[in-house]
């Protein structure tokens, strides 16, 4: 019985991550496709101002649903009255948090000192309406490893809202078109959730019998809001500070740093929570799946980043002579992104097995590390928020790790090992790519940028190969079985 409940969770977890990656990837492409043409026809001064807004809206966000939705997905047993409770305890908070955001638009313009953002604010407070109306039936999608209907519905809210904001702003809407396409977004999932739910749950006013999701949700909500802001406090304080044009410009070298950190760890760490959720008593399983993920994540993380350093100077231009200036902070931001990925792995490993505080009091004290050097670092500009974030997170990322591993039960020296081969092939093909930079003197520019990554690729592989091939044979058996569908790689 349980070898089979083992092999059921290996099939769900590969089918769950085969039609993410691959429907997410898909819509991902498409929106940075978009997003590339949008960026020619829209100002920095645009992007900075829905990065002061988002910086807001998205705090917000983390407490909209008190963490609720992510206890109906962790607990193991559900009964129909939680869910109602839940359903109507999180609409409640949206029309608060709504309330809240239309009454504050004036002063949080005030703060960032631009008058342009009450009307954005006050608009853009119906994404809480909209959240409200699907947070529920997604989780109970995720709960029950369904990510196949939850793929199809990203991917439509994506693609619709970059169509949507590139048809706006080819028209000259400027800034409304970001507002409008987040909107958007919103509107296409809480339809896309409710037409695949398979039963309806009524909002319920009764809170009684939601004690123990509440305590969850209480840490986990409390986590999402230390961790957003630990995330944002630099554009916080850069808004503050910096003009609209210069928040920009650091806003779009964040993102464009971030790629990886969000469009790949969120697809292992979806089906990561449920699939902990559901071993939560197997403690040596989930410390060898957690292990796998490191080696993993790693493997593909730190070509990826420091390999867009490389290729920054070349590649970034083609977004338009105004976005010239976001080469350097890309080429800092992106030498500390491997390590912010690896370390949003630890938070469904705690969230999953109950330990929720561990992960809580490892984002507290990364803010009390990541805030004081965001304050000191804005004194050098946007190359002091990177700088920042470069010795604030190094610092902070040591700590989470030691805390992290202590609760799961694993060893500084087994995380290490896992995680050495790519950080040490990583600097070799940094090397290698600075060295190919400089000694190509007679190729056309245009193609540089193809044989840094040719030089890097062959590097990072060879470095690979020669300290750990095993990491590469497990890459290469989870996507060939991932393929096939055969559930064993997981074993």
């Amino acid at each position: 019985m349980q070898l089979q409940r083992a092999a059921n969770l290996r099939k769900q977890v590969v089918s769950s991550v085969t039609w993410i990656a691959g429907v997410q990837y898909a819509g991902q492409i498409a929106s940075w496709t978009i997003t590339i043409l949008v960026l020619r026809y829209l100002d920095p001064d645009d992007y900075g101002l829905m990065a002061k807004v988002y910086v807001c809206l998205g705090f917000m966000m983390m407490l909209n649903e008190l963490g609720m939705t992510a206890a109906i997905v962790q607990k193991k047993e559900i009964e129909a009255f939680e869910v109602e409770g839940v359903f109507g305890l999180v609409i409640i908070s949206n029309l608060l948090m709504t309330g809240i955001l239309y009454a504050g638009a004036p002063l949080l313009a005030a703060f960032f000192h631009d008058g342009r953002l009450v009307e954005i604010f006050r608009i853009m407070g119906i994404v809480f309406l909209l959240a409200s109306a699907y947070a529920v039936p997604q989780a109970l999608m995720i709960r029950k490893m369904d990510f196949r209907s939850k793929s199809l519905i990203d991917l439509t809210a994506t693609i619709f809202s970059s169509l949507l904001i590139l048809i706006l702003a080819f028209y000259g809407y400027g800034v409304w078109s970001l507002v409008a396409g987040a909107i958007s977004g919103q509107a296409v999932s809480a339809v896309g959730y409710n037409c695949a739910a398979r039963s309806f749950h009524r909002p319920r006013l009764n809170f009684r019998g939601l004690k123990d999701l509440l305590a969850f949700g209480s840490y986990i909500s409390g986590s999402r809001m230390l961790w957003y802001v630990c995330s944002n406090a630099d554009l916080f304080i850069g808004g503050r500070l910096l003009n609209s044009r210069e928040l920009g410009i650091y806003s779009i070298a964040l993102n464009l740093s971030c790629i990886p950190l969000d469009k790949f760890t969120p697809i292992l760490n979806q089906v990561a929570f449920s699939a902990y959720s559901f071993i939560q008593d197997e403690y040596r399983k989930i410390k060898d799946h957690f292990l796998k993920s490191v080696r993993l994540v790693s493997l593909v993380v730190f070509p990826v980043c420091w390999g867009f350093i490389a290729i920054a100077p070349e590649v970034v231009p083609l977004l338009g002579p105004q976005w010239k200036e976001t080469v350097l902070p890309i080429q800092i931001l992106s030498l500390i992104m491997p390590f912010r990925a690896v370390g949003t792995l630890f938070a469904p490993v705690l969230q999953g097995t109950g330990n929720p505080k561990v992960h809580f009091l490892n984002l507290a004290i990364m803010n009390a590390v990541l805030v004081p050097f965001f304050i000191v670092g804005i004194r050098w500009g946007i190359t002091g928020l990177c700088l920042s974030w470069i010795f604030g997170f190094s610092v902070a990322f040591v700590v989470m790790s030691v805390r992290s591993l202590k609760a799961i039960g694993l060893s500084a020296a087994e995380f290490i090992s896992a995680l050495r081969p790519p950080l040490a092939a990583g600097g070799v093909m940094l090397i290698a790519t600075f060295v190919a930079r400089h000694e190509i003197w007679s190729v056309p520019p245009v193609i540089t940028p193809f044989l840094v990554v040719i030089v890097g690729a062959s590097a990072y592989m060879l470095s690979v190969f020669y300290m750990n091939r095993g990491v590469l044979s497990e890459l290469a058996l989870l996507f060939r079985k991932a393929a096939i569908k055969q559930p064993e790689f997981l074993a």
